[in-house]
């Protein structure tokens, strides 16, 4: 039976790393990982020789994907279209941009001749823009070349032409005045820009205010690293962070504060640009102009941000030259002794000394404390609650101030779900380069985390070796999800087991090791939380909110959306990859509802859940969603009348119950749906198994009354513990 059990979930898991957009390869060592915890248990000789010879090999299919880009392809297989064109001006293509008054960007692309770059600059702009309305302006600073001709063959973009030679600074300040937008970038010549860039630099500023300044991800023909963010050390040197390393590598993919970003690609709203008056001409004719411009954006307390989704290939060294003795190119040395003395103070303030201290140097960190988040997986938090706990957590932390770091156990970048966390500002430590368990990453930046905050069980067994050999001064913090030698034993007596399940016990063996050796236990269930605090009274044992939601999505108003007559049919929420949820399922669709369709014969149950399709389609008055997006899944909140959760077995609290609570849906379960979620006096029924469901469910189903106040019921205690107002986390 525990084979059978064993090969039913690598199938499920299998399915969901293919629905992630895992390789073959991939999901080969993944899955194997998976299983590895039950064949190769830990602590015992098995896991050794596992842990030293096979898990190696597996973890090469991890590795990142080098140097390809979001375009799906290599950028040394496309390095062609970065090359200057080849022929006449009168022979190239007529690029056509699209035209409007009211530009929410304007592009400002100052040149100086090198025609043939500026073309295949703006073809790279109407090509990979997309998603925002902007108006391209050519600041001309009087071109010799045939750049003055370039409206021959380029439409509807406005061309500033400079009587005189004014140089880079001057031309970009001349040049912004007859910007229309509400914000400016700044993009050179010499550059080819990928597909969302203009999008995902206006995204930053969306999402947060006190954003002034946002820079691009820098990449070389070749598709290296020219930089990732750029750092100022306290001599006022400046470092291109990452410069010739791969670009997919995680520290260089999460969106984060930096010193400066470089004028190569650089938004700034219009309103700020004016009130700062633009690139300090002190600094013409360039060099530490854009450095210069981010310290006076701080100043004002807003920030500057790199972010990775913004890619812009740079061919640097067109305009200028490498020869830091000769023409504009020596002022990078004369501006650098004159932005040091003026900012000597903040810099001795606010920076780095040295590479040493780059951990903290490459995303303005110093003043913050540094947490590493632990557990199995990048989490998937919209097919199961356990995910939506660790990603909301990991999302906590980062709005407290934290920086944050999170370590997926498989080490697999699953994409989507690892961008929406390094948008978020948190470094996700995918690929193997990290070495098993990380222990590369914590033997380098291990001595600089203030805290280690771990989930599962069978998780924190692995880690705690290495955490307590290279961060041995990290608060270690465990997130008790479930008590999983309960729910293993519960499980075991449903189905018929007698005495003590073997499961069980290897189970309580790891969850007791790892709980001996923490500082702080978390737990969203009161009944866990008494449970462990009597196993370790010296513990401090704390129970938490299962979710954090910034916003109850209703205002407790219960005839807000309270219509009982546009609302229909019951709705069960949770996968396959979840035992109970199946066993709830197939003992209510075999004991009650039968009986209940006969009652009321209309009757509707959808069943929302990954993989639950295979289980339960065709079955009359059932609807069988499998994986649904949050927003549809919101729209059966609004619409179903009732929400059932029937579980026999299981532990912890259910971030199902929460969830259809906070959308006021009226909620009947058993007593293991409810356990430690603190429901007395709620209102909210508690059915046992074995005893009658059927009245309590046509009173729901039938009485408006019953449904008004069942919903109330629901929306005080979804306010209660998982608000905006009970939000805290306490790791100091």
């Amino acid at each position: 039976m525990r084979l059978q059990t064993l090969w039913q979930k690598a199938q499920l898991y299998n399915q969901d790393l293919k629905d992630r957009g895992a390789t073959p390869a991939q999901r080969v060592s993944l899955v194997l990982q998976k299983v590895s915890h039950t064949v190769f248990p830990a602590q015992s000789l098995r896991r050794h020789l596992y842990e030293g010879t096979i898990e190696p090999l597996l973890q090469l299919a991890l590795s990142p994907g080098l140097l390809t880009q979001r375009s799906g392809q290599p950028l040394w297989n496309r390095s062609h279209a970065f090359a200057p064109v080849e022929g006449p001006l009168q022979q190239q293509n007529v690029l056509e941009f699209p035209q409007t008054q009211t530009p929410r960007c304007s592009i400002l692309v100052p040149v100086f001749n090198q025609w043939r770059f500026t073309y295949r600059c703006l073809q790279s702009i109407l090509q990979n823009t997309q998603g925002v309305d902007y108006e391209v302006v050519l600041l001309d600073d009087a071109s010799s070349d045939e750049t003055i001709e370039l409206s021959q063959v380029v439409k509807g973009v406005r061309f500033i032409r400079q009587p005189q030679n004014l140089g880079f600074l001057k031309n970009c300040n001349a040049g912004a005045t007859h910007a229309r937008g509400q914000t400016l970038v700044f993009l050179n010549n010499d550059t080819w820009v990928e597909p969302e860039w203009l999008s995902a630099l206006h995204d930053v500023i969306d999402q947060d205010p006190k954003v002034g300044l946002v820079g691009a991800k820098l990449l070389d023909a070749q598709g290296y690293l020219q930089e990732a963010g750029g750092i100022v050390w306290q001599d006022g040197s400046g470092w291109n962070y990452g410069r010739g390393l791969p670009p997919d590598r995680p520290e260089f993919n999460y969106v984060k504060e930096v010193d400066y970003c470089s004028g190569a690609c650089l938004l700034i709203p219009k309103a700020l640009w004016k009130t700062l008056d633009g690139f300090d001409e002190t600094f013409a004719p360039a060099y530490y102009e854009d450095t210069d411009l981010a310290f006076r954006v701080r100043k004002l307390g807003l920030k500057c941000i790199y972010t990775p989704r913004a890619q812009v290939v740079h061919l640097e060294g067109i305009s200028h030259g490498t020869d830091v003795t000769k023409g504009v190119k020596r002022y990078q040395a004369i501006n650098k002794e004159r932005f040091y003395k003026w900012w000597l103070t903040t810099l001795r303030k606010d920076h780095s000394l040295g590479p040493a201290e780059l951990l903290r140097a490459r995303d303005r960190s110093q003043a913050k404390q540094h947490v590493l988040v632990i557990d199995t997986t990048v989490p998937a938090y919209d097919t199961n609650a356990g995910a939506r706990l660790t990603y909301m957590y990991t999302k906590l932390f980062t709005q407290q101030g934290y920086s944050a770091h999170f370590a997926p156990a498989d080490m697999f970048n699953p994409n989507r779900y690892t961008q929406e966390l390094q948008d978020l500002g948190v470094e996700v430590l995918y690929g193997n380069q990290h070495g098993p368990r990380h222990c590369n990453w914590l033997k380098q930046h291990g001595h600089a985390l203030y805290a280690v905050y771990v989930h599962r069980p069978d998780v924190a067994d692995a880690y705690l070796p290495v955490i307590k050999e290279f961060a041995p001064q990290a608060k270690r913090f465990y997130q008790c999800h479930d008590l999983h030698f309960v729910r293993t034993q519960r499980q075991f007596e449903v189905e018929g087991g007698v005495g003590a399940s073997p499961e069980s016990q290897r189970w309580k063996e790891i969850e007791m090791r790892v709980m001996a050796q923490m500082d702080v236990i978390h737990t969203p269930s009161t009944t866990e939380r008494d449970w462990i605090q009597q196993q370790f009274p010296d513990k401090k044992v704390q129970d938490v909110p299962l979710f954090f939601y910034d916003k109850i999505p209703l205002d407790g108003n219960p005839d807000d959306g309270g219509d009982i007559s546009q609302r229909k049919g019951l709705l069960f929420v949770g996968g396959a990859s979840h035992p109970p949820n199946i066993d709830a399922m197939q003992w209510f669709l075999k004991e009650v509802f039968p009986e209940l369709r006969a009652e009321i014969p209309q009757t509707t149950l959808t069943i929302v859940g990954k993989h639950m399709e295979k289980r339960f389609s065709n079955i009359p008055g059932v609807v069988c969603t499998g994986w649904i997006p949050d927003e549809d899944l919101e729209r059966l909140y609004r619409t179903s009348r009732l929400a059932v959760f029937p579980l026999r077995y299981g532990a912890g609290a259910k971030g199902k119950v929460i969830e259809a609570a906070a959308w006021g849906l009226p909620i009947v379960g058993s007593v293991v749906a409810f356990e430690g979620l603190q429901l007395h006096g709620q209102g909210l029924p508690t059915l046992e198994h074995g005893k009658p469901w059927i009245a309590p469910l046509t009173q729901h189903l039938r009485d408006a009354e019953v449904f008004r106040q069942a919903r109330l019921s629901s929306i005080q205690f979804a306010k209660r513990p998982q608000s905006k107002d009970a939000r805290y986390l306490d790791i100091q």
